[in-house]
């Protein structure tokens, strides 16, 4: 992380950080259900 002058500006950074990685998880989430999604899918067409 990057060196921060006031505390308001570290309360930011984190903020900032916290929603990055919050967005992250999102995007993955919504992949591994889409794969997962996919899968099922073409476990009942062969079925």
């Amino acid at each position: 992380m990057l060196p921060y002058q006031t505390e308001a500006e570290a309360a930011i950074g984190a903020d900032l950080y916290r929603y990055l990685v919050g967005r992250a998880v999102e995007v993955k989430t919504d992949h591994q259900r889409l794969v997962f999604s996919l899968k099922l899918r073409s476990v009942l067409k062969l079925a």
